[in-house]
């Protein structure tokens, strides 16, 4: 826990002196007008992040939220940044502690935090003929958004707060991954397949 006079990490510190995510891209974001919306103001940790869609997609979906985002590629994290300079930025999950949030949550009023995304696919994909599952540490990056979503709930500052979780990752994962993806979120897995709303399947 953070205690007493204990400073905060960097990473708190900048997430505490952020503003709500806005879109600052070239040309106006589509808005989704008729999908139901969050209410509230959410802090969100866009994990394993990429250009941070999660957070464009909040955003059309009118979202009031602040945002962390981690991505370890430099040209995803600044096409990011280029579009939503208020979102801060670390380079791996891995470095994102439980207490890094609690600055902010002492100092704003949240509704909720909602975390996730898409975790390394390589690993499981039917596409790679050398895929190892579980073996490839990559397959097990998803454990670290459980162990960082329990960790928040033991906040004091996090009592009282929805905490929503989420993963995506490809559905053409073997069995036993798919398993244990289900015992570390808690749930069992929902089909989405891009197909619905666009020209590409990427069942998911």
């Amino acid at each position: 826990m953070l205690l007493g006079d204990e400073p905060p990490s960097e990473l708190a510190a900048r997430l505490a002196a952020a503003k709500p995510i806005s879109w600052r891209g070239r040309g106006d974001l589509g808005q989704v007008t008729w999908a139901p919306v969050l209410r509230g103001t959410w802090l969100v940790l866009d994990l394993w992040a990429g250009v941070s869609g999660l957070c464009i997609a909040l955003l059309q979906l009118g979202m009031h939220f602040y945002g962390l985002a981690a991505e370890c590629d430099v040209h995803a994290r600044e096409v990011a940044i280029s579009n939503m300079p208020s979102l801060v930025h670390c380079d791996q999950v891995e470095a994102i502690q439980a207490t890094d949030l609690v600055p902010i949550l002492r100092r704003r009023r949240f509704r909720g935090i909602l975390m996730g995304g898409g975790s390394p696919c390589q690993g499981n994909s039917s596409l790679n003929r050398q895929r190892k599952g579980l073996a490839d540490a990559r397959s097990c990056q998803p454990v670290l958004l459980a162990e960082l979503r329990n960790a928040i709930q033991e906040l004091p500052e996090a009592e009282g707060l929805e905490i929503l979780s989420l993963l995506e990752n490809v559905q053409s994962m073997p069995r036993e991954v798919c398993e244990q993806y289900s015992s570390w979120m808690g749930g069992d897995p929902v089909a989405i397949r891009a197909s619905s709303c666009g020209w590409v399947a990427r069942n998911r």
